[in-house]
């Protein structure tokens, strides 16, 4: 299984975005819950990691960290490492296309188009009828991973997150 085939199953899911009917559809397409907390449920399927976040509203977004490296401690990022993750992105991204169609937006942040409920260095989004699904690649800080990774949402970006200037 890759992460086409994983897009596949997650897109052929009607999306409720509340708490029992999420759980209900992992679980019908195979995924096995593996934990949880207060505001997060975790589940696996077929060496994939899936991370449900929700709050008292119901469910928020779900997300696969799909690639990620953590710098060793004291020492400064190795040079090219940027890059790198901006083509796996890509690479990922293309992947993702292949399955859902050229992605509505694919940029960094100082593009119009970017979703301003991201904090990531590169996105590609895809706006399906239940769900809208992202590629990003992220990396915060210097003590941060950089990481590439999954995430399906509400098809809509909230109300709340349009107060923020658009970028």
């Amino acid at each position: 299984m890759d992460v086409a085939d994983v897009v596949r199953g997650l897109a052929g899911i009607e999306w409720a975005w509340a708490p029992v009917p999420v759980d209900a559809a992992l679980k019908l397409a195979g995924w096995t819950e593996a934990g949880s907390l207060s505001y997060r449920r975790d589940y696996q399927l077929d060496g994939f990691e899936l991370s449900s976040y929700f709050d008292d509203d119901g469910w928020s977004w779900l997300e696969i960290e799909l690639e990620a490296r953590e710098a060793e401690l004291g020492n400064s990022w190795p040079e090219g490492v940027a890059d790198e993750f901006r083509d796996r992105w890509a690479h990922t991204t293309a992947a993702v296309a292949g399955v859902l169609g050229n992605p509505a937006f694919q940029g960094h942040p100082v593009e119009p188009g970017f979703p301003v409920d991201q904090n990531a260095n590169w996105a590609a989004v895809w706006v399906l009828p239940t769900a809208r699904f992202l590629i990003t690649q992220t990396h915060e800080g210097k003590e941060f991973p950089y990481c590439v990774s999954l995430q399906c949402t509400p098809p809509d970006v909230p109300d709340w997150m349009n107060l923020y200037e658009e970028r």
